[in-house]
């Protein structure tokens, strides 16, 4: 879903919340604190999906608490090069890397990129690397 957008926009606008962030943080110690709460909001929706879907198939040491934090960064710096480079192929890499690495063994077919590597995730379903991060 977040891919499919930022795709749909040709990258433009980045991450709201996050942009946000980045102009307010320093100046605004209320707003900082509002911004932060939504990207642990968001961590913790990320989590709880990781816990449901990946239920002992994550490899030993990697926790859905540590999982999300990831995702939730990979998400931010994948949405600021899309912006910066009107291209969504930077952000999808990310997820796929960090998905494969975080479910080893999955089946690996990326066709929106039209080669191989992680299968893109839908919006609904199961399975461990099926997220709303992504449509294909």
């Amino acid at each position: 879903m977040v891919v499919a957008a930022a795709r749909s926009n040709g990258g433009k606008g980045g991450c709201p919340l996050g942009s946000l962030g980045g102009q307010l943080a320093e100046t605004d110690p209320e707003a900082r604190a509002l911004i932060a709460a939504g990207f642990a909001r968001w961590s913790a929706a990320i989590r709880d999906g990781l816990r449901a879907q990946a239920s002992g198939r994550l490899p030993a040491g990697v926790s859905p608490d540590d999982l999300a934090v990831t995702l939730l960064a990979a998400l931010q710096g994948g949405l600021l090069l899309a912006q910066v480079q009107r291209d969504t192929r930077s952000l999808e890499t990310v997820f796929d890397t960090i998905l494969a690495l975080a479910a080893p063994g999955e089946p690996a077919r990326c066709h929106s990129r039209g080669g191989t590597g992680p299968a893109p995730r839908a919006e609904t379903g199961g399975g461990a690397r099926e997220a709303t991060f992504r449509s294909g």
